[in-house]
C-alpha cells in the first residue's frame, strides 16, 4: 500500500485562502437567495446547506493542519480575519 503524501504547509495556506473566498461569495449569494425567496424555500435551504458543508470542510482542514504541522499551526490559515484575506 502506497503512503499518501500530506499537503505542504504552503498548500494549506493556498487552500485556506480559496475556501475563505468561496465562503464569502457563497454567503453573499445565500443572503441574496433568502431575500428573494424567503428562508423556508428550497433554494435558501440548499444555500444554507452549502454554506454549512463548506464550513465543515474548513473545520476539517483546520484540524488536519494542526495534526500535520503542530509546530506551525495557525487558525488564521483557514479562518483569516478581515485584515488577513
Amino acid at each position: 500500500m502506497t503512503k499518501r503524501q500530506k499537503l505542504s504547509y504552503e498548500q494549506h495556506i493556498a487552500i485556506g485562502k480559496e475556501l475563505s473566498e468561496m465562503r464569502n461569495k457563497l454567503i453573499t449569494r445565500q443572503v441574496q437567495i433568502c431575500k428573494a425567496y424567503g428562508s423556508s424555500k428550497k433554494p435558501t435551504k440548499l444555500a444554507d446547506k452549502a454554506c454549512d458543508m463548506l464550513d465543515r470542510l474548513r473545520c476539517g482542514m483546520d484540524d488536519q493542519l494542526c495534526r500535520d504541522y503542530p509546530d506551525k499551526f495557525d487558525t488564521h490559515v483557514y479562518y483569516p480575519g478581515k485584515n488577513r484575506q
